[in-house]
């Protein structure tokens, strides 16, 4: 991947890069400030060099309308001013609908992957479906409005496995808030 100054980063140029390029550039970014991320950003998920198996995994849970939670449209943050917040993920079922659920608390600490500073999402703050798999995001900064995030999973044997990249950009909107009760605090 070619070194590239920040102003030409774009979502469609982050979309273009391959597993391999974004597991790179994640390395290389720098956590968000606190309190920068705050109400509803766009999400992408970058396809490209992505395992067949795990695109069509990816594809059937996140991108089809008619999946338990419905074709995913971007996250929300809610920051706090101890560093502490909470956010949702917002989807689009069947119909039109959309729906705001699948809580995370937020941090910021180290990250999973690669034990550098990143903004870091904890499925397991709430009870529900991500919690269950152990599902804990982390996102840093490309540039402001535009962020690269990974999805990762502890196995079995301890060791953390980054199953895929999404890119975050806006604020598109203010935080609204879960439209439902499928998580409750732990």
């Amino acid at each position: 991947m070619d070194t590239v100054a920040a102003e030409t980063w774009t979502v469609e140029r982050l979309l273009a890069l391959t597993q391999q390029e974004l597991a790179l550039l994640f390395a290389a970014l720098d956590s968000p400030d606190r309190g920068e991320l705050d109400g509803e950003y766009v999400g992408h998920i970058p396809f490209l060099g992505l395992e067949e198996q795990a695109e069509r995994t990816v594809r059937a849970m996140m991108c089809d309308e008619r999946s338990e939670l419905g074709f995913w449209l971007g996250k929300a943050f809610f920051p706090a001013p101890a560093g502490i917040g909470q956010g949702y993920n917002i989807w689009r079922k069947a119909g039109g609908q959309m729906v705001r659920h699948l809580q995370f608390g937020t941090h910021f600490g180290e990250s999973r992957a690669d034990q550098r500073a990143a903004l870091v999402m904890t499925y397991g703050t709430f009870d529900n479906i991500a919690a269950n798999i152990g599902l804990v995001d982390e996102v840093r900064r490309v540039t402001p409005g535009l962020y690269l995030g990974a999805g990762t999973i502890e196995q079995a044997d301890g060791s953390i496995q980054i199953f895929g990249y999404f890119v975050l950009a806006g604020p598109n909107g203010a935080w609204v808030g879960v439209d439902d009760n499928d998580a409750e605090a732990r």
